[in-house]
């Protein structure tokens, strides 16, 4: 996907306009490359709690001003959970896809 994985950076996302709750913090995985924050979920197992994550700390940094583009990378991640993931425009990473049991 072209990201060099070096650069991510494990931070402390700060919410300064109360998009959430004002002053509250957030661990958040990124990369700030040519005007693009690229936010990275990174999970052994990706289920919908990986993509509300990603939401929350997306409306923070949007919030900011910032432009945003999603990731989640995973080991495993729920069939469901990924064609949600692609259909709200979050690029997804993983090793194996579990299918929907029947």
């Amino acid at each position: 996907h072209g990201i060099d994985i070096s650069k991510v950076k494990s931070t402390r996302l700060v919410d300064e306009e109360g998009i959430i709750e004002r002053g509250k913090r957030y661990q958040v995985d990124m990369i700030e490359e040519d005007g693009v924050t690229y936010v990275f979920e990174i999970k052994n197992y990706a289920d919908d709690s990986a993509l509300e994550q990603l939401a929350l700390r997306k409306r923070i940094l949007e919030g900011a001003g910032k432009k945003v583009k999603l990731f989640v990378v995973s080991n495993l991640i729920e069939e469901k959970t990924k064609l949600r993931a692609e259909k709200e425009g979050v690029t997804v990473i993983s090793g194996h896809v579990l299918e929907a049991e029947e």
